[in-house]
């Protein structure tokens, strides 16, 4: 059976897609959000490419994410989470490199080299979702175009 020769209503195409295949040895190109506002000029927006994670990838990241359950005085209780080590997972293995991220100090390039120490927490976080989400972001999103 050829998919082609089937039309797929929005509906139908937007339910099978997380079950679809993950182009793993594709890379897509992001300008993170803050670079997107404020009109700030193309020229100076960093863009970070980047690749979607495989599912077995996704999976054993989520493994590095743990938990634990804190309990009060008055028996209410609260979930806490580290998943600074999912993030840092998810983003040694989605960032594959960038470039005109610049120093807002000096104005100087920081090579993509140099690793992720360089980014900020916020960031990190910020490509770590968009690696994992990646199937869900608009053409703009991707391209960090408005």
């Amino acid at each position: 059976m050829n998919i082609k020769n089937v039309e797929l209503t929005p509906e139908m195409e937007s339910s099978l897609r997380l079950f679809s295949p993950i182009k793993i040895n594709e890379t897509f190109e992001y300008v993170p959000k803050a670079w997107r506002e404020d009109d700030i000029p193309k020229e100076i927006r960093p863009i970070f490419t980047l690749r979607p994670l495989s599912g077995v990838e996704s999976i054993e990241s989520g493994d590095d994410m743990r938990g634990t359950v804190k309990y009060a005085a008055d028996g209410q209780s609260e979930m806490l989470f580290n998943h600074g080590k999912y993030v840092m997972s998810v983003c040694r293995k989605g960032i594959v490199g960038w470039k005109n991220y610049l120093d807002i100090d000096t104005g100087e390039e920081v090579p993509y080299e140099k690793g992720l120490a360089y980014l900020s927490p916020e960031l990190l976080r910020e490509l770590s979702n968009v690696i994992l989400s990646r199937g869900q972001l608009s053409p703009e999103e991707v391209t960090g175009l408005k």
